[in-house]
């Protein structure tokens, strides 16, 4: 197919029709226009952040690379249609090795701050710290980690910024990988509205969680607290209903129930899963839950997909919430049993419509799975 000998070449055996191709939906073509807006930089696995940093009214752009030396790089936006790099202006020299990159307010200052993610996948290789970028409104960062009580070890690729106890200042979760040699329990940080934080993961019970690839806060059950969708490779999924206060005349932040209600919920699969979030892709009201199915294959498993043979990879899960505590699988429904091995992916209206779409970036680390990206339109949240 590569070479261009398909379909005429190709072994009736082994044939996959022209038609598998095709798209069901009609959308608007995208084209890459970083070339042109000076964005064409090149790097590994990384994560990126498109926001308003200095509050001018235009999107500026930070990016990473999850080399250990990679340098963070950040462009900001002229007005005119491109982006000038502002790596060095901005005091970000020396900030390296991001393999993903989560913003928020954590200060609560309206200067959009961002946290660094680094050591997914290395194993007992991957000791690295996070990186605290505060925002200081005069286009620059400083890296505040250590002195925010962020300054931990362990290899991370997913966080995800909540007010978990509702008084107002955005609280962090970070999902650890364990290994066969460690352990790395994942942490809840509880923001102390000074610009520090305090870990109270084990105290609520969210410590224990095994290999985490994605996390997800959603209020899925309508009662105005974050629930949180821990995301898991190698064991089944977690849903944690968030239950308010132990004691509702004191509500301490450590003294604060989580309740595991996976089951009942019915949202444990896929075993292997990664990239994961609450929407509402059916404009109902009730937040759903989105995860992507991940095994680490091969292109075998897309051809064996394609051609109808048996796979072993993993296909998503898309849970429409009931609107009573449980969930209905509805990945057939609506079209998405199908193998995509993403490792990065989100959601958006791609075509102003009123109904969510999502979007996946595909593949393995080991680049053993170079395929197309995809792209899924809702049709009506059917």
């Amino acid at each position: 197919m590569t070479l261009g000998e398909h379909p005429q070449k190709v072994s009736p055996p082994w044939l996959i029709p022209v038609e598998r191709f095709d798209s069901e939906h009609h959308i608007k073509r995208f084209h890459d226009v970083a070339p042109a807006l000076g964005l064409d930089v090149t790097g590994r696995a990384g994560g990126s952040v498109m926001e308003d940093f200095d509050k001018d009214g235009l999107l500026d752009l930070m990016m990473s690379s999850s080399g250990p030396l990679d340098q963070l790089r950040f462009f900001r936006n002229n007005g005119d249609g491109t982006f000038s790099e502002r790596t060095k202006e901005a005091g970000l020299t020396g900030e390296t090795g991001g393999l993903n990159l989560i913003h928020g307010d954590y200060n609560n200052d309206d200067w959009p701050d961002v946290l660094v993610l680094r050591g997914g996948w290395w194993a007992e290789h991957g000791k690295y710290p996070p990186s605290l970028l505060r925002n200081n409104g005069d286009g620059t960062f400083d890296d505040v980690t250590e002195e925010a009580g962020l300054l931990s070890y362990h290899p991370t690729q997913t966080a995800a910024w909540a007010d978990y106890d509702g008084d107002g200042w955005l609280d962090l979760y970070l999902g650890h990988e364990n290994n066969i040699r460690e352990r790395h329990p994942s942490e809840m940080y509880h923001n102390n509205r000074d610009g520090t934080f305090t870990e109270v993961g084990a105290k609520l019970g969210l410590a224990d969680m095994g290999y985490v690839k994605g996390v997800a806060w959603g209020d899925f059950n309508n009662d105005g607290r974050p629930d949180l969708y821990v995301s898991r490779k190698g064991e089944l999924n977690r849903l944690f209903r968030n239950d308010g206060p132990v004691n509702p005349q004191r509500p301490e932040a450590d003294a604060w129930k989580f309740t595991d209600v996976t089951a009942r919920a019915g949202v444990a699969e896929p075993l292997h899963s990664f990239a994961t979030w609450f929407w509402d892709y059916d404009n109902d009201g009730w937040q759903d839950l989105f995860v992507a199915g991940y095994y680490t294959g091969t292109l075998n498993d897309i051809g064996a997909f394609l051609m109808g043979l048996p796979s072993r990879a993993e296909v998503p899960r898309l849970y429409r919430n009931r609107g009573d505590g449980t969930f209905a699988d509805v990945t057939k429904v609506m079209k998405l049993d199908r193998v995509i091995l993403p490792m990065g992916a989100n959601y958006g209206d791609l075509d102003n419509d009123g109904w969510l779409d999502c979007y996946f970036g595909t593949g393995t680390p080991q680049f053993e799975a170079l395929l197309p990206n995809k792209m899924f339109r809702n049709a009506g949240g059917r």
